[in-house]
């Protein structure tokens, strides 16, 4: 997990770099572990959308069409916020994890600044 806030460029490009990805999560119970361990390692999620981490998920050019970054897939695990929808007419083309009233996504412009995760996927 990064301590320094950057937009969403610069935590994919620093991501790839390691041979990593931003986050995605797969299922309910990976999110769950994960925001348990982001937890313990001091991340409050106190400030709601301002303490979002970024996740390895855009629209970019597919006007709300949500893909994994890295490779253009589907997303296998949805859960926005009830603020937001992957319909939603706000114009944030990344996304964001976060809490307001409960963990999920929600979507962010991609110039915004925020911690980020990377990870490796199994093969």
């Amino acid at each position: 997990m990064s301590h320094e806030k950057v937009n969403f460029y610069v935590a994919d490009r620093k991501c790839r770099a390691m041979n990593s990805t931003l986050l995605v999560y797969e299922t309910e119970y990976h999110q769950n572990i994960t925001t348990i361990l982001l937890r313990e390692m001091g991340y409050s999620f106190r400030n709601g959308l301002q303490d979002g981490v970024w996740m390895g998920i855009t629209s970019l050019g597919l006007t709300k069409q949500w893909v994994l970054s890295d490779d253009g897939a589907e997303l296998s695990y949805k859960n926005w916020l009830p603020i937001e929808s992957d319909t939603s007419e706000d114009k944030g083309e990344c996304v964001v994890y976060t809490k307001t009233k409960r963990y999920g996504y929600n979507d962010a412009s991609c110039l915004s600044l925020h911690n980020y995760v990377c990870e490796t996927r199994r093969v």
